[in-house]
């Protein structure tokens, strides 16, 4: 009866919500279970998780946050060893501005595996990408889908290509022959238009076959240094021959020397500089503004 569950419930909680928490629920109330709860010195608004984390969602994140407001990183935890590994990531996304470079990445993404809403965000924020990559294809950490995304967006810009390049190329060079880069990074044939990170991925591990197939995008997308750059890391001195396949003038200082005694470079004829000396006259002229 309902008299005879009330009365179990504040002689020992604990119990009732291991063994009983749906019927107490439903015939007692919230109410009455925040009651027998706080009448016990030795319980805390923790302990209803254990009778419906839903019901009573608000509470425990309240309680918890006062009782770790000094290392919110430990209610985290909490979630986790409720293996609750959605409300951790929930928690852990409303407390960015709180954690430290190493809680983000040492602890929430490295030892505990959590993925909060937001995270690519933060770390672009806090210009932590590159180390979210390097974390994300060690071993005991990996993930590389979101390693891939990480990368994606540390190279969404020319700019930001050129800056962070040297560091990526080093991440993911030191894992190219790993089956399952190799595999990611496949490009499918015909693949109408592939992702920043894949073609980046591709000028490290398939120079030669991008070169084929991709060179105007990957020009266009990184420019010439860092296309320069990831061949180079890739085939070494051997890059050149490469490298021309993307655009011959861009890569023209890096022609060796017998080549260019034996093929100079073919000056424009007297009737092309004169077109483009007259094109450069026009773009100087002053444009005309129609009269009102």
């Amino acid at each position: 009866s309902s008299s005879a569950l009330l009365v179990q419930l504040f002689s020992s909680p604990r119990e009732v919500a291991r063994t009983r928490a749906k019927d107490c629920l439903a015939k007692l109330g919230r109410d009455i279970i925040k009651c027998a709860v706080a009448v016990h010195e030795d319980l805390s608004d923790t302990d209803l998780y254990a009778f419906d984390p839903d019901e009573f969602d608000a509470e425990v994140s309240s309680a918890l946050t006062e009782r770790h407001q000094e290392e919110l990183i430990r209610a985290v935890r909490w979630y986790v060893s409720q293996n609750d590994p959605t409300r951790a990531s929930i928690f852990a996304s409303k407390h960015w501005s709180t954690w430290s470079y190493d809680e983000i990445l040492g602890i929430i993404v490295g030892e505990l595996k959590l993925r909060p809403n937001g995270l690519l965000d933060e770390c672009s924020h806090r210009s932590i990408l590159i180390a979210l990559v390097e974390m994300c294809l060690k071993d005991k950490t990996w993930d590389i889908d979101l390693a891939f995304e990480a990368t994606n967006i540390a190279i969404t810009s020319k700019e930001r290509a050129e800056k962070d390049a040297s560091q990526l190329i080093s991440i993911w060079y030191s894992r190219r022959n790993d089956a399952r880069v190799t595999t990611k990074t496949k490009l499918a044939p015909h693949e109408p238009k592939p992702s920043k990170a894949m073609l980046f991925l591709n000028l490290i591990i398939r120079p030669k076959a991008l070169s084929q197939s991709e060179k105007q995008l990957c020009m266009a997308y990184f420019g010439a240094k860092v296309v320069e750059v990831c061949v180079k890391r890739s085939l070494a001195n051997n890059a050149y021959p490469v490298l021309h396949f993307f655009d011959s003038s861009a890569f023209n200082h890096l022609r060796p020397e017998e080549d260019r005694a034996h093929n100079p470079t073919p000056k424009p004829s007297s009737k092309e500089q004169n077109k483009s000396t007259a094109r450069q006259s026009d773009l100087r002229k002053p444009s005309k503004r129609k009269s009102n």
